[in-house]
């Protein structure tokens, strides 16, 4: 039950607050922001109507894909739910967490392939040349008040944490010229009172203590 438990706030933190938030802003700021700067009348840069119609094309196939993977999350979440429930007996339990596993690789295969292909190689780096940084900056600023100023700075903790996971300097290097000094020197008591209470469950995960 204990494990079963653990997982199910595991999965709380990652779709229920993570995803969630990450969604809300593509949904609400992002998608809507590179239809305009990429495909629409607010772009900067004389781009030939086939190039934008290809990029809409490749934004509406990201949509799509992050509408399949919200799916799938959430049925991750369904399943760590059941994992929790003492009711439904330890075979079934074993069930849950057994599948918890299997889509939880899925999901993630899916987010690297759909990031790798069309993000990275495209997305990126068409904003990157299309874009000013000024409307850049504006832009995570939008993103920034969408989230809220207390999740905004959980954000900021896991994906340093992520910065770290991947051991590149040159993200490191990205994520340190990126963000305002101030911001990167809250770390550390952003992580113990905001991010530890909600995401110190995750730690459990990586020492192994769930197991089916």
């Amino acid at each position: 039950e204990e494990e079963g438990a653990m997982l199910d706030k595991a999965a709380e933190h990652v779709i229920a607050f993570n995803l969630a938030g990450l969604t809300n802003v593509e949904n609400d700021v992002w998608f809507p922001w590179l239809r305009e700067r990429l495909c629409g009348d607010k772009c900067t840069e004389t781009i030939a109507d086939e190039y934008r119609r290809q990029l809409g094309t490749i934004i509406d196939a990201v949509i799509d894909e992050r509408e399949h993977i919200d799916r799938l999350a959430y049925a991750v979440r369904d399943q760590a739910k059941m994992a929790s429930v003492s009711a439904i007996g330890s075979s079934k339990r074993r069930e849950a967490i057994a599948n918890v596993a299997e889509m939880s690789a899925s999901l993630a295969t899916r987010f690297q392939a759909m990031f790798e292909m069309s993000a990275e190689r495209i997305l990126v780096p068409a904003v990157a040349l299309i874009v000013s940084e000024k409307d850049q900056r504006a832009v995570s600023n939008k993103v920034i008040r969408k989230l809220g100023v207390l999740d905004s700075r959980r954000h900021l903790v896991g994906m340093y944490d992520a910065v770290l996971d991947e051991g590149s300097t040159k993200e490191r290097e990205l994520f340190e010229s990126e963000m305002p000094s101030l911001a990167q020197a809250m770390i550390p008591r952003w992580r113990r009172k905001l991010y530890e209470p909600t995401a110190g469950m995750l730690d459990g995960l990586s020492a192994g203590k769930i197991r089916v």
